[in-house]
């Protein structure tokens, strides 16, 4: 006759067997999801984009509606997309006549983003969690009205996989343990 704690300890192999292979949704974060198809038509409506353009035009290729939400850029920003960074060097003279120019400059930025995350028990003291989707950035400059530069940033394609151990998870509370039960017998 088999014994009733390993019948239930068969029960629960067949368990944690059957999690393994069955992920476990987390999170999930989308911004402007039905702007786009995917992300390829982003790159696409992108590259219909010419400098020049209208900003009216610009938000009429790109789908954008008052119902879309969008930021408009700070000057640091329209910077930092302009030329790669933030940081101004120079003399005081030549610093303030770039500082009004770049004050005429508007700049507006549009998240498209789907993003998954999901989680699964991948062995006896470690699961796997998993991050898939896309997350990217569309982002239009102008300078007096016309397009100078739209720029397509981030991630298209995004799978990224991480395993965790069970003792990289607890390992920090059993090491302030200690520590913090000495300091409360003081």
């Amino acid at each position: 006759m088999i014994g009733k704690n390993f019948c239930w300890g068969l029960v629960l192999a067949f368990f944690v067997t059957g999690c393994a292979s069955s992920p476990l949704p987390l999170r999930k974060k989308e911004v402007n999801k039905t702007l786009f198809r995917d992300p390829a038509e982003a790159e696409e409506r992108v590259g219909m984009l010419a400098p020049g353009m209208s900003e009216k035009d610009f938000f009429k290729i790109l789908n954008i509606t008052p119902k879309v939400p969008y930021t408009i850029l700070s000057i640091k920003d329209i910077q930092f997309y302009l030329f790669g960074d933030s940081r101004l060097y120079g003399p005081l003279g030549d610093l303030e006549e770039f500082r009004q120019r770049l004050v005429r400059f508007r700049g507006y930025s549009i998240e498209y983003r789907a993003l998954d995350l999901a989680a699964w028990v991948s062995g006896p003291t470690s699961f796997t969690r998993a991050l898939t989707g896309h997350d990217i950035l569309i982002v239009g400059l102008f300078d007096n009205g016309g397009l100078t530069k739209a720029l397509l940033v981030g991630k298209k394609f995004i799978n990224e996989r991480e395993k965790i151990y069970i003792w990289d998870v607890f390992g920090g509370l059993v090491k302030e343990f200690p520590a913090t039960a000495i300091d409360s017998l003081k």
